[in-house]
């Protein structure tokens, strides 16, 4: 089985108790989207489409290494509804295993935007791109205040 080329860049952590090295790596978006075995789409919330709340919400993944995510933070989001609706989705996200020992961290991007009909979509970055959708990133929202953090 091919080896899938995942990482950015490496910081190695030699474990104290058990010997083995563990190493953290930092990806792009790309690379998480392309090595996600199962990836669920969050859903557009029914007041933030009642309201027409629109924008881009920045989420903060860490995965394991056995591919399931260990702590998602939102970083930003144009409503709690919004960023909520993002943190139960990639709460269900999982991947190709990367390497053994290995934990990576990046950002994903969701691109929550309203169609002439007022239909609601959500978008990743590449997709938003292509449709030539260009939002600017929002004020970011306090995770103290939100309670937008998950950890497994």
């Amino acid at each position: 089985m091919p080896v899938r080329c995942l990482l950015v860049s490496f910081i190695v952590i030699l474990g104290q108790s058990t010997g083995i090295a563990q190493a953290i790596g930092h990806t792009n978006e790309w690379n998480f989207r392309r090595n996600a075995v199962l990836a669920v789409t969050p859903a557009y919330p029914a007041d933030a489409l009642r309201s027409r709340a629109s924008g881009v919400v920045v989420a903060q993944l860490t995965m394991n290494p056995s591919g399931v995510p260990d702590e998602i933070r939102i970083v930003q989001a144009p409503c709690q509804a919004i960023g909520n609706s993002v943190l139960d989705a990639l709460k269900q996200w999982r991947f190709a295993k990367p390497l053994r020992h290995v934990t990576l961290t990046g950002k994903l991007y969701f691109y929550f935007v309203m169609d002439e009909a007022n239909r609601g979509q959500v978008l990743s970055a590449e997709e938003a791109w292509d449709r030539g959708i260009r939002l600017p990133l929002p004020a970011p929202v306090s995770t103290s205040k939100t309670g937008l953090r998950s950890r497994r």
